[in-house]
């Protein structure tokens, strides 16, 4: 990624942070309404693009990772206004791969800044868009040279690489959430991931290598413990 393109993609990111501080400080200035946080979690499939790493893993004789990647979700929001969304968001997953005397792990998180807006459809289906900012992290391991047997494990010592890099990320997404009940909400979401990652971290020495940019669609199904954050009297 250039000067000029990396200066756009951290100007977008502390645009919409500002944003989301102006929406949450105005709500907090004019509301007299208390919301509470809706808790909410999940599970998806990302399909990370790692043909650049896998041609560069099997250059060295290693096998590919397979880019399906399952993930885990937590976090939670407040509803600013009937419409508007604003809360964090966490997830990660990993993919491994083995070979003849080995085994490789590569391991992905992210967590940001969440903003959706909301259009009800009806008064329990709706449909919202909106996204993610914030940082992740890439972790890979190879282990190679694994003793097979009791006796060897206790006298050959595996050689482990280790690499680490962190990227920055922003996450577009169209969502459908369905109210079960007043405390309960499923949602269906399709969003993609995109931020540069330069660099991985070899002991504290930063090297150049493959995965230049994290980039993966990324489909979902979580659930809302709260609902869709209503309170009584108010319209879900």
């Amino acid at each position: 990624m250039d000067t000029t393109n990396r200066l756009h993609f951290f100007v977008s990111i502390a645009l919409i942070l500002s944003i989301g501080l102006v929406l949450v400080g105005t709500q907090a200035l004019g509301g007299d309404k208390e919301r509470d946080v809706i808790e909410r979690g999940g599970i998806g499939v990302a399909l990370l693009n790692l043909t650049d790493l896998n041609s560069s893993l099997e250059d060295e004789g290693y096998e590919s990772f397979d880019g399906t990647v399952l993930v885990t979700s937590g976090g939670g929001h407040l509803n600013v206004t009937d419409n508007l969304r604003i809360g964090g968001i966490g997830y990660q997953g990993s993919t491994d791969t083995s070979f003849t005397d080995g085994n490789g792990d590569l391991a992905i998180k992210f967590g940001g800044l969440l903003l959706e807006g909301k259009f009800g459809l009806t008064d329990s289906l709706s449909f919202l868009a909106g996204g993610l900012a914030g940082m992740g992290t890439l972790d890979l391991k190879i282990n190679e040279s694994i003793p097979e047997t009791f006796s060897g494990a206790l006298t050959d010592t595996p050689n482990t690489h280790h690499l680490t890099k962190n990227y920055f990320g922003i996450q577009p997404s169209l969502v459908v959430e369905l109210a079960i009940f007043p405390w309960l909400s499923l949602r269906a979401n399709a969003s993609y991931l995109w931020g540069p990652a330069e660099g991985w971290d070899l002991a504290g020495q930063k090297i150049s290598g493959p995965l230049n940019q994290v980039s993966a669609p990324i489909f979902g199904l979580s659930f809302h413990l709260g609902g869709t954050g209503a309170s009584k009297g108010e319209d879900v």
